[in-house]
């Protein structure tokens, strides 16, 4: 499974909240804290794993779930805007602490952690599914998280997810300008 996604700046969360309620079907409140651990091999290739533990909200019901995630990323470029092309692997797991122990002892080193808190929305569209997540990431502030669920990674897939992503960010009044280039993990090492 691929996931094509695109994240953009937020400065009213509060309207766009509303605006996603209205327009989009709501799934869940959670919050989500990463743990990402590196390795680098001796071709200097770089393999980041991640760890997530994730407490979501529903309507009277709260559960904690830990997830083991591998992602091969790919940025594309078209027309001055960042789109993620990710083939994403996950898994839940039971025991967060021993996958710790287990990276830790193999070498990798905890290159980052991150935190934040999310309102799920969904929209079904005709080559995927398409999660929307309005974000706030400590200490960045509010982004749109739009990604869209693929099964084929080929030019058309890719430019119909684009068209979805931007139509969300457009329902949502915000503009081209505030969608961002680069991964959370570039922007909280700054």
């Amino acid at each position: 499974m691929f996931e094509i996604e695109m994240k953009a700046h937020v400065t009213d969360e509060k309207f766009v909240f509303e605006r996603l309620k209205n327009l989009y079907e709501y799934v869940k409140s959670s919050c989500k804290k990463d743990t990402y651990y590196s390795l680098c091999k001796n071709d200097n290739q770089k393999i980041t794993v991640r760890i997530r533990e994730e407490t979501e909200k529903t309507f009277n019901e709260e559960k904690k779930i830990c997830y083991l995630t591998y992602k091969k990323k790919e940025k594309r470029e078209e027309n001055k805007q960042m789109m993620e092309v990710n083939d994403e692997r996950e898994t839940i797991i039971e025991d967060k602490d021993v996958m710790h122990t287990i990276f830790l002892d193999s070498g990798f080193n905890i290159s980052l952690e991150k935190q934040k808190k999310v309102e799920k929305f969904y929209k079904s569209t005709e080559i995927g599914d398409c999660n929307i997540e309005l974000c706030e990431v400590f200490p960045l502030g509010f982004f749109l998280e739009v990604e869209v669920l693929v099964s084929e990674n080929s030019e058309e897939t890719c430019e119909k997810a684009r068209n979805i992503i931007k139509n969300v960010f457009s329902s949502c009044d915000i503009s081209e300008d505030k969608i961002e280039k680069r991964y959370y993990s570039e922007l909280l090492k700054n």
